[in-house]
């Protein structure tokens, strides 16, 4: 049965890429289209990838043939190219981390809040989350479920001003948030 589902796909493909439809439903040659198509086949572990995040030839290889296992000549013979994407590095988690931060901080505009997490926060949040397999996935959930949650409480708990700076920071293998008021510098007259 898998073996028949597996064939109607690959067939289905095969006249995917000769003819596309648009949203219009206008037959369009697809000379002019890129199609990425993805697979679950199991590829080489992490270890054929070095430390700069290149991907050792010994690993191409063992792909290519993987896929010439997998796949059928003439599917493999209408893909142009065989893209291989690189796992993140932890540079790359790093600034996931700070665009999450970021998006953060823009939905606590309207509460004139402002989240910082310390290079300490940071690391324990790549050392939860970060998982090569999986790539930056895990961060959005973790970020989500540990420190928009130690933020909620604080806003809940009535433990924050307007204006304040919310600093995430690692302490003994915990999250923790201290909110620091900011001083803007405006003169205040109390008369």
């Amino acid at each position: 049965m898998k073996q028949k589902r597996k064939i109607g796909l690959l067939s289905l493909f095969l006249v995917l890429s000769m003819l596309v439809f648009t949203a219009c439903g206008q037959e369009k040659k697809a000379a002019n289209s890129v199609i990425h198509v993805g697979t679950n086949a199991e590829f080489p572990p992490f270890e054929y990838i070095d430390e700069n995040g290149e991907i050792s030839q010994q690993a191409r290889d063992q792909v290519n043939e993987l896929l010439k296992r997998s796949f059928r000549p003439e599917f493999l013979n209408r893909l142009d190219e065989i893209v291989f994407y690189k796992p993140l590095t932890k540079d790359n988690i790093t600034h996931i981390i700070d665009l999450l931060v970021a998006e953060l901080n823009r939905r606590l505009e309207d509460k004139q809040l402002t989240v910082v997490l310390t290079p300490a926060a940071k690391q324990f949040i790549i050392d939860s989350a970060y998982d090569p397999a999986f790539g930056a996935r895990p961060l959005r959930r973790f970020v989500q479920h540990s420190v928009e949650t130690l933020i909620s409480r604080k806003i809940i708990a009535d433990q924050v001003e307007s204006g304040d700076t919310l600093t995430v920071d690692c302490v003994n293998g915990e999250l923790t948030v201290e909110a620091k008021t900011v001083l803007t510098g405006e003169v205040v007259d109390d008369n």
